[in-house]
């Protein structure tokens, strides 16, 4: 079984899969890394030495800024990075694409809409899939939240009473 996770290829940390004691070695784009402390499961690891104000890239997109120095097989941490997130907004541009071959599915149907600038929208399933622990609660609140606000949600007879 593989030890640690590079998500996506761009990321500059590893997902550890189980609990790493410092001096074991880690695997990431063919080279070789020694853990320099105790990495415990789902935590984080340089894959690189990086300095304070150098981007944590993790899901293939800007997830965080060092704090300070991290060496290559450091743990990132809450106390090491600050969280940030890459910029976005509205629709800059068009985008053109060649249409595939459709015709195995030419007869079928979905249930979507047209919207008013042409595109289509359909039901949007939202999946989350938490990388560490402290992540469930904030989870299973949006969960509530979401079932609540549309009406999915299960009564809370305690708190319609008081």
């Amino acid at each position: 079984m593989k030890s640690t996770l590079l998500i996506h290829p761009s990321d500059n940390v590893l997902v550890a899969l189980k609990d790493l004691k410092a001096g074991e070695e880690a695997e990431a784009r063919g080279e070789t890394i020694k853990l320099i402390q105790d990495i415990p499961a789902k935590h984080k690891i340089a894959i690189r030495a990086l300095q304070a104000g150098d981007s944590i890239l993790m899901y293939g997109t800007l997830v965080g800024t060092a704090q300070t120095a991290i060496p290559a097989g450091g743990a990132i941490t809450t106390s090491n990075v600050k969280h940030a997130a890459t910029p976005y907004g509205k629709k800059q541009k068009e985008y053109h694409w060649a249409a595939p071959d459709v015709a195995a599915w030419k007869q079928r149907t979905f249930m979507g809409y047209h919207r008013a600038d042409g595109q289509v929208g359909i039901r949007n399933y939202w999946l989350v899939i938490p990388l560490v622990f402290c992540e469930n609660r904030n989870i299973l609140t949006l969960k509530e939240a979401f079932l609540n606000e549309l009406g999915y949600g299960q009564p809370d007879l305690f708190r319609e009473q008081a």
